[in-house]
């Protein structure tokens, strides 16, 4: 059965806030400006209906106007323009419909009047026009232009108000829909799937219904063959979202779209394991799937391969993403790790552990055999506040290992076994401070140099950085006392 139609009226202030928008350099002489207020904005009739637009004229007090033409512009392919009938103004006289306008399809109609002597001075209709709609179905945009052409000055008596004295054009839009809105729901490929429309399943596709303007529609995609899976929508509706809903200000050609389900084949090269663990998985089409992995102790994560590069998110990161589009095998790729890393731990007299317990070292390698100094030692080394070093990357083997710095004495542990892609914790004590001149030994000459510097502060003058043997920025009894502690004694690389 035919739909009743509606329509909704534009207020002034949206009238007015659009002509001030659309017309930049509007000027007002003595708040003369006149605004255009058109009823419908939205106007919904049936094909070949006739329908009306009413233009109207609103004056403010204070204001007159003596002439005024308003001008339409719309899309032919869905009305015309019938007639035209003056309102509760004066006379209006239809003129030439001419097609001048810059949008294709559209066609420019005019109306105007002379008000004459006196002016208008309160609201009034400036015309009805009368329109009939094409036996077709669709929405048309249709423009006002209201013009209020430019009057001189005249003065009628001594009270009288001033004649319009500027140019006032404005413009305001509306929309004009005629008969139902189709929606159209097809299905690719076919007879993978199938679509409900408010909960109900067309008997075939392409299914064609009327409905109502701005309708709000249901659409849900469901799968009809084993080992296939929605991925989107396309046509007038786009996303994933299922179940979605469309909104009928428009027809609408919507396609559900379906795919084949994909394997995705995780495998590894070398030792370790990845998330998914090694196997075949079935996943929806297109699916982005997060995959990670862990070497085996003595091996390193190198990258992730497949024959797409692209699809997988960042191929040398441990945990990435991969897109499942297509039937794949991801590798994981580990390397064997060739070298060996020493965790050396320290403690220090005199100074709490935290910041004065991070200090630098010089670390060297000693075959365990034959006693000589590896190529590659020395090698230095930074203690954290915990006193904890760590070098890596070094050759696996047995050495002798002794570390030393500008403060204190050398310490060697023995028989130190490096391993292959292990860490190995060697322990080297509590270091023997007071070696102020860094000779290995802690004898007169290294407590001179403190007594040159002593009762000075870090900065100050005579100060001296290799006497302060606790870091706490003094030369003082303090470190006088560390010294003695050790004191005749000499360094293990002596």
């Amino acid at each position: 059965m035919a739909k009743l139609w509606r329509f909704l009226s534009v207020p002034i202030i949206v009238a007015v806030c659009l002509g001030l928008m659309l017309v930049p350099g509007l000027v007002s002489h003595s708040g003369n400006t006149v605004y255009l207020k058109i009823e419908p904005a939205v106007k919904y009739v049936l094909p070949g209906e006739n329908f009306t637009l009413n233009v109207t004229v609103p004056i403010t007090a204070g204001e007159n106007v003596s002439s005024a033409e308003c001008h339409i512009d719309f899309n032919s392919t869905y009305f015309n323009v019938t007639n035209v009938t003056p309102g509760n103004g004066p006379s209006v006289t239809l003129k030439n419909v001419w097609d001048n306008s810059t949008t294709p399809g559209t066609v420019d109609f005019a109306a105007g009047s002379g008000i004459g002597d006196p002016p208008k001075t309160s609201n009034f209709t400036l015309c009805t026009i009368e329109c009939q709609a094409h036996a077709l179905e669709g929405s048309a945009a249709v423009v006002f232009v209201y013009v209020a052409p430019q009057r001189k000055t005249q003065v009628l008596a001594p009270s009288a108000v001033d004649y319009l004295t500027d140019w006032s054009t404005q413009v305001t839009n509306g929309t004009v829909k005629i008969g139902s809105p189709k929606l159209t729901v097809n299905v690719a490929p076919p007879l993978k799937g199938n679509v409900t429309i408010n909960a109900t399943t067309p008997p075939s596709y392409p299914n064609t219904t009327n409905r109502s303007w701005d309708e709000v529609v249901n659409l849900t995609a469901v799968v009809s063959v084993p080992n296939w899976t929605f991925t989107h929508w396309s046509g007038d509706l786009t996303g994933s979202a299922n179940p979605t809903n469309i909104t009928m200000d428009d027809s609408k050609n919507v396609t559900a779209n379906f795919a084949p389900n994909r394997t995705l084949t995780m495998a590894v090269n070398g030792n370790g394991t990845t998330v998914p663990a090694v196997g075949n998985y079935t996943y929806g089409n297109g699916t982005v799937v997060n995959i990670s992995a862990s070497p085996d102790p003595g091996w390193e994560f190198v990258n992730w391969t497949t024959a797409n590069m692209s699809e997988i998110t960042n191929a040398t990161a441990k945990s990435t993403t991969v897109t499942v589009d297509e039937n794949k095998t991801v590798t994981a790729n580990f390397a064997e790790v060739t070298a060996a890393t020493l965790e050396g731990n320290v403690t220090f007299p005199g100074a709490p552990q935290g910041p004065r317990w991070v200090r630098q070292f010089e670390v060297r390698f000693f075959n365990s055999t034959t006693g000589n100094e590896t190529a590659w030692s020395p090698m230095n080394a930074t203690t954290n506040s915990t006193g904890v070093f760590n070098i890596t990357g070094l050759d696996p083997g047995t050495y002798n290992v002794s570390i030393k710095n500008w403060t204190c004495l050398s310490e060697v542990n023995s028989s130190v076994t490096l391993g292959a892609g292990n860490t190995t914790v060697a322990d080297f004590g509590m270091t023997r401070e007071g070696d102020s001149n860094n000779d290995d030994w802690i004898v007169l000459a290294d407590r001179t140099i403190l007594y040159t510097g002593w009762g000075t502060q870090q900065g100050g003058a005579g100060w001296n950085a290799h006497c302060d043997f606790n870091r706490d920025g003094w030369l003082t009894l303090a470190d006088r006392t560390i010294m003695y502690t050790y004191w005749a004694q000499h360094g293990d690389l002596v």
